[in-house]
């Protein structure tokens, strides 16, 4: 009982360090220069498209980084969520600062599950009107480093986040994705494979010492 104890133990703290974790930056133009920014507001959203790699069994969503700069007058009610296939197919919020000041800015995924090989948008939008104050959110035409298949593509915008256009083809939004690439099961096999062995050697030797004392 006590081994079995110590291994879940081990499991445990285990997962919660990848819980913790960072994971991999697979895009980034966050060092790119910025040429510009685009006000955001309840009257302008922006959905920015990207595509993700090919890892089999997809990729699971750590966190966000956008590179704002200073927004302007009474902005407020920034929100950062996801959606799949168009920017209408919204699959969760990311939980982060309302920003105040220019800086990088880090939103949480809360574990959204990305498919491989398929189109996600980061939709940025907000409370207040652009009129009374507006978040900005720079972007940059240099190409962004991309790993594991993933790429940046073009920039949509709405006025009312239904209806979207095209914005541009050849800038795109400043940001980094960070994301866990799900292993696949036959990884996930050898792990609890080598977990089995590894209860089962305790056991016996526990046994063991337990038949030998007098």
């Amino acid at each position: 009982m006590k081994i079995f104890i110590i291994l879940m133990g081990f499991v445990y703290c285990n997962s919660i360090q990848l819980s913790k974790a960072q994971g991999t930056a697979f895009l980034s133009n966050l060092s790119d220069s910025e040429i510009g920014v685009s006000a955001v507001g309840s009257d302008v959203w922006w959905g920015q498209t990207l595509q993700t790699g090919t890892n089999t069994e997809g990729y699971i969503l750590n966190s966000v980084q956008l590179k704002l700069d200073a927004p302007s007058g009474a902005a407020h009610g920034f929100n950062l969520s996801i959606s799949q296939s168009n920017p209408n197919i919204f699959i969760g919020n990311l939980s982060g600062p309302d920003p105040t000041s220019s800086g990088m800015f880090t939103y949480i995924g809360a574990g959204i599950h990305l498919l491989p090989s398929s189109q996600y948008f980061l939709v940025v939008s907000a409370s207040s009107l652009t009129t009374d104050g507006a978040y900005m959110w720079s972007y940059s035409s240099a190409p962004p480093n991309a790993v594991g298949g993933w790429s940046i593509m073009r920039r949509y915008r709405s006025t009312d986040g239904v209806n979207w256009l095209i914005a541009d083809r050849s800038s795109a939004f400043q940001f980094a994705v960070y994301a866990t690439a799900v292993p696949e099961p036959s990884s996930l096999a050898l792990l609890g494979l080598g977990g089995s062995f590894l209860f089962t050697r305790l056991a016996r030797k526990s046994r063991s010492k337990a038949l030998r004392q007098p």
